[in-house]
């Protein structure tokens, strides 16, 4: 099996998070036996410094083929037409070049656009497969959904062959709001990187801790107004890793709360350091309002933790009553509730962190998603075609 792994961008030395999702997604693949490459449409402003035109290259085992234009933010559904244009001129040579490739496997709406737009405008008869993780469309009311995104998701979401989101909730709410049949899948996670070294929970302080960019979104705010109400003056820490634009509102908010010896914004750190901490602490907690899915709640407990998340769309459905609890989305008293339930469960020794870990590995790794999304190429392969099927049913 061969797969064109399409993306927005390759990461580089000034731009290293860019197109990293995908790019993970490509090395998992070959690492399970699948041949893949990138094709990459970067169509940012001038100010993301980047080699522009069309190159080639590889990049940590996996070749690429770049077409980089500073064309810069304005409105979404035209830079994607053009975009698609741009890529068209490209896409036949890339596929004569790379024989034999079976699909394309695309991520996010808007980048998957210009995929789907030239490969039908080329009249190419391949696969194609996306993977929504945008919680721009992870909305229970439409309205909430610009009009742009709407257009670009009908487009794309109806001239596909598979949809795959990361969560039942995810799937509900594009099956109403777009009237489409998606697959529940398990994101791609790095879990190697993610240890138990610590078997049993700690004893003294409790620590909780929580990673996520410093925005409203995630949550922060309310987590670190709840721990206060439960946790000032007790022996315990709440660690926050992540870089963000509510940095100084958020560290202005711990200073009021006096919580200045307990509560300790971390900025951003490996991956390494982070697993270090986890193995070094007792709970975590991401308050987040929406998710699509919630890597970072299988990374942590791929290291036993025990989790809170909220109703945010994304992770409820791996919670179970042997690894977690789930709070009411912005709501800082029953979060503040559920952090005390969860204390006493840990320091009466009623949750298993290896029980935890066990149960990730066996549904949320990488292995495990990998296992299932060969089993979705093989049914959109074996000619399981989406588009025809919406076609019989409209």
């Amino acid at each position: 099996m061969k797969v064109l792994m399409a993306s927005q961008g390759i990461p580089n030395s000034k731009s290293p998070m860019y197109g990293i999702h995908q790019l993970e997604y490509a090395k998992a693949l070959m690492e399970f036996g699948i041949e893949v490459y990138i094709v990459a449409l970067d169509l940012r402003s001038i100010r993301r410094w980047r080699k522009w035109g069309y190159h080639r290259g590889e990049i940590q085992g996996i070749r690429y083929y770049n077409i980089s234009l500073p064309l810069g933010n304005f409105n979404e559904l035209l830079q994607m037409k053009y975009g698609s244009k741009v890529l068209g001129k490209y896409l036949n040579d890339i596929l004569e070049e790379e024989r034999g490739t079976d699909l394309i496997h695309s991520h996010f709406l808007n980048h998957s656009y210009p995929f789907v737009h030239a490969a039908k405008n080329n009249g190419l008869d391949i696969p194609i497969v996306i993977s929504e993780h945008s919680s721009h469309v992870n909305k229970e009311n439409i309205q909430d959904i610009t009009k742009e995104k709407r257009i670009i998701g009908n487009y794309v979401y109806n001239n596909c062959d598979k949809l795959i989101v990361g969560s039942p909730y995810f799937k509900s709410v594009l099956e109403k709001n777009f009237g489409v049949e998606a697959v529940v899948s398990p994101t791609v996670a790095d879990t190697k990187s993610f240890t138990l070294d610590n078997k049993d929970f700690q004893e003294g302080t409790f620590r909780v801790v929580s990673t996520g960019n410093l925005i409203v979104d995630k949550g922060h705010f309310e987590l670190i107004s709840a721990f206060s109400k439960v946790f000032k003056g007790v022996d315990a820490t709440l660690k926050i890793f992540g870089q963000g634009v509510e940095y100084n509102n958020l560290k202005r908010l711990i200073e009021s709360k006096g919580m200045t010896n307990q509560i300790y914004l971390l900025g951003h750190h490996s991956l390494d350091e982070i697993n270090k901490e986890y193995n070094n602490s007792d709970l975590f907690v991401l308050a987040s309002h929406h998710e699509t899915y919630g890597k970072v709640y299988i990374e942590a407990m791929s290291s036993g933790l025990p989790v809170i998340t909220v109703d945010n769309g994304g992770s409820e459905h791996f919670i179970k009553d042997f690894n977690g609890v789930i709070a009411q989305k912005k709501n800082v008293e029953d979060l503040a509730n559920k952090l005390k339930l969860m204390y006493n469960k840990i320091r009466t020794n009623e949750l298993d962190k290896s029980r935890i870990r066990e149960n990730v590995l066996l549904n949320f790794s990488k292995e495990a998603s990998i296992r299932d999304l060969k089993r979705i190429y093989s049914e959109v392969l074996e000619g399981d075609n989406y588009v025809e099927k919406r076609k019989e049913e409209l």
